[in-house]
């Protein structure tokens, strides 16, 4: 009753101006859509790399590089492999090297075994890490995933840190780590027993 006969639908159709007919390209999403999800009933065995944010709950046994984007681990995510982007934020469990060109960020309930490299990290309490940081913002990791990417410019927070700008030298680092200095460590040693 308030249909219109099917020919005149079909007319009508064929009027409207190209550039108001939808374009459909295969793989195409639309403008605003979140990131791409890898689902939990997923297992992924190898490689993966994309030019898009992707956001992983289930399994991948591969590396992952997304050079300009952000990556996320989610809670029930799993990733046994190395992690390439722009941003990493991990919330589950990862086995391998990470590596940004930005900042990398342990959520709360993260679990990471493997070696952190970005200018800038978050820890929150109660993430779980073993492995070693390098956040030095010219180190070979991020010079050679990231040689078309200014690294340098994510160190300090653009404060224009001179550290940022210098190369990073680990052997001058070495000499200046309290850590490694004998006699800071027996210093703050005797000073700890005097006052317990």
């Amino acid at each position: 009753m308030f249909q219109k006969p099917k020919d005149e639908a079909r007319r009508d159709s064929a009027q409207l101006p190209t550039s108001q007919q939808p374009r459909l390209t295969p793989g195409a999403r639309p403008s605003g859509a979140g990131p791409s999800q890898i689902g939990a009933a997923t297992v992924i065995q190898g490689d993966i790399s994309g030019d898009e944010n992707l956001h992983i709950e289930g399994r991948v046994n591969g590396h992952v590089t997304f050079r300009h984007n952000l990556v996320t681990v989610g809670t029930g995510g799993s990733v046994n492999g190395e992690l390439v982007a722009a941003e990493l934020k991990v919330e589950g469990r990862v086995e391998g090297k990470l590596i940004a060109a930005r900042k990398i960020t342990l959520k709360a309930g993260a679990v990471v075994n493997g070696d952190l490299h970005a200018p800038s990290l978050s820890l929150e309490d109660g993430a779980i890490f073993h492995g070693n940081i390098d956040m030095a913002p010219q180190q070979r990791e991020l010079v050679e995933n990231f040689a078309e990417q200014d690294t340098s410019a994510y160190a300090g927070e653009g404060t224009g840190s001179r550290a940022a700008e210098a190369p990073y030298d680990q052997d001058a680092s070495r000499e200046n780590d309290a850590f490694l200095d004998d006699e800071a460590s027996s210093d703050d040693e005797s000073s700890l027993s005097k006052t317990h």
